[in-house]
């Protein structure tokens, strides 16, 4: 927890903002409980059918879901464009998959942040066009781990505002 508390400093963010999270698993889930804790207007936890977003569902840590289909989810990433032409202004990619770190990009609002938050395989490559970056001013941020957050993270946990179930 205390990593993705640093990971939310570092986006350096105001309140209102709409939030997509790509993943739901534990960092997913923090994510986006501590978000909305936080001020957040909208989390989406978009991630795989399956397990973890039952489990995100069913302690309600997001405020609006999309399911992927694990083998042919392109019209789950139509139907979200579709639902969200604008994008979000922060997009946090959680799952290490290389396939939605290059979607991510696409869906993040103009002015908006890109939050690469998972561990890539050694061989994962970037495939964004540079120029669409500047056209659409995105700022890519990345985190991944640190230890100067820990009393935050105990005392999210002691409010009970979080659910860790």
């Amino acid at each position: 927890m205390s990593c993705v508390i640093h990971a939310i400093d570092m986006l350096k963010y105001t309140a209102d903002v709409e939030v997509l999270i790509l993943g739901a698993g534990p960092a997913g889930i923090l994510f986006s409980q501590l978000l909305k804790i936080n001020g957040a207007s909208r989390t989406v936890l978009a991630s795989n059918k399956g397990r973890k977003m039952d489990i995100a569902r069913q302690i309600c840590a997001g405020d609006e879901y999309v399911e992927f289909d694990r083998d042919s989810p392109d019209s789950q990433w139509t139907d979200l464009k579709e639902r969200y032409p604008n994008g979000f202004d922060v997009v946090i990619d959680t799952t290490g998959s290389e396939e939605v770190l290059n979607k991510a990009i696409y869906y993040v609002r103009r002015g908006g942040t890109l939050l690469l938050y998972a561990l890539y395989s050694s061989g994962c490559k970037i495939q964004w066009p540079v120029i669409y970056m500047f056209k659409e001013e995105i700022q890519i941020v990345t985190a991944i781990g640190q230890s100067g957050c820990f009393s935050r993270a105990i005392a999210y946990l002691e409010s009970g505002n979080l659910t860790t179930d």
